[in-house]
């Protein structure tokens, strides 16, 4: 209403109108709880106060009233919830430092630590710290995730760290069994990758794994404990690519390779006699052959071995016939011979032959 009023048709006027108009918008938008509008100048105010005070927009206070104003007309605290809620917000933009603040201010002190867990993982990739410091804090952040009960972040963060072997053990946890084993291989822990594979059925991926680490014997006593349960039917019948015995063989090759004889004849113990003959003669382990063969009460095919490969003392020791322990004495006399060897000992060799003719 303009009563009593000219119209204004001044443009600057109507210019300075729209920016106080901007200004008070801004103000009306911008207010949480309470809007303070306040103007000293009782003529320049009139016609704005009497239009709020005519819609009942506005609560009057007059300067002169001398009483209390309560507190909240000036401001009003948010709720728990409300602080929880604009954390919701911050963490949804992955702004997690205010996030943390807010939900620190809502009391929400478990949403606090795992934003600021997720804070901390943001900004570990640019982080100049040593690679060993870096390990710490990851080891570190891994901890505070499963405070959280977020496991698979924790995970994460443990792979981070090269904690391979824990990171084995929280995949058990989380029934991820096959990503399991092969955190346990990677840490070089066989047995239990090799465990989780068998949980899962994985027999070859187990198999195949020893026998990337040259493990022939427990590969091969994988085989056996895999044969048993099948024949004891607690698994769905399904053949290996590889058999125990292929592993031992391997398992006796590298030990011969190390010159670990006595371990080679332990592994080679577990094949049978037919096998390890092949095995012995065929790398010229003439000695542990004979000796096998002789432990199996097979004397003369030892004695005979050994004659076939010029060991004609050692022939000569084995074997009880008389007629062939004197021909590998007179053999190895006439080599003696031909080598020039110790006059003395052909002799001796000779002398035990002819007693052995005055035997026959």
């Amino acid at each position: 209403s303009s009563q009593g009023r000219s119209l204004m048709v001044n443009p600057e006027m109507y210019k300075l109108l729209n920016g106080e108009l901007k200004q008070l918008y801004t103000a009306i938008t911008r207010a949480r709880v309470n809007l303070w509008i306040f103007d000293e100048n009782p003529e320049k105010r009139a016609p704005a106060f009497k239009y709020f005070m005519g819609r009942n927009f506005v609560q009057v206070v007059k300067t002169d009233e001398n009483k209390d104003l309560d507190d909240s007309m000036f401001v009003k605290t948010s709720t728990p919830e409300e602080w929880i809620a604009q954390g919701d917000y911050y963490a949804k933009h992955q702004c997690w430092k205010v996030a943390a603040k807010c939900y620190q201010k809502g009391g929400a002190f478990e949403k606090e630590k795992l934003a600021l867990a997720h804070n901390t993982a943001l900004n570990m990739k640019s982080k100049k710290v040593s690679p060993k410091e870096k390990q710490v804090e990851y080891l570190e952040l891994a901890k505070t995730y499963l405070e959280c009960k977020e496991p698979k972040l924790s995970l994460k963060c443990l792979s981070y760290a090269k904690e391979f072997q824990l990171s084995a053990q929280l995949c058990e946890r989380l029934g991820k069994i096959r990503d399991a084993a092969c955190f346990y291989k990677r840490s070089q822990c066989y047995k239990d990758a090799f465990r989780c594979f068998e949980q899962i059925q994985e027999f070859d991926l187990a198999l195949k794994m020893y026998c990337q680490e040259e493990l022939f014997e427990e590969a091969a006593i994988a085989v056996e404990k895999y044969e048993e349960m099948l024949r004891a039917k607690t698994l769905p019948i399904s053949k290996l690519s590889y058999s125990a015995s292929q592993f031992y063989l391997e398992a006796a090759a590298k030990y011969l390779s190390a010159n670990k004889i006595k371990e080679m004849m332990a592994v080679l113990s577990k094949l049978d006699t037919e096998d390890q003959l092949v095995f012995l003669k065929s790398r010229r382990r003439l000695a542990e052959a004979a000796d096998l063969l002789n432990r199996e009460g097979r004397r003369e095919e030892a004695a005979l071995l050994m004659k076939q490969h010029g060991c004609l003392l050692e022939a000569a020791r084995l074997t009880a016939d008389k007629d062939f322990q004197a021909s590998c004495l007179l053999g190895a006399a006439r080599l003696n011979v031909a080598r020039d060897s110790d006059v003395e000992h052909t002799k001796a060799i000779l002398r035990e032959a002819l007693d052995l003719c005055y035997q026959t």
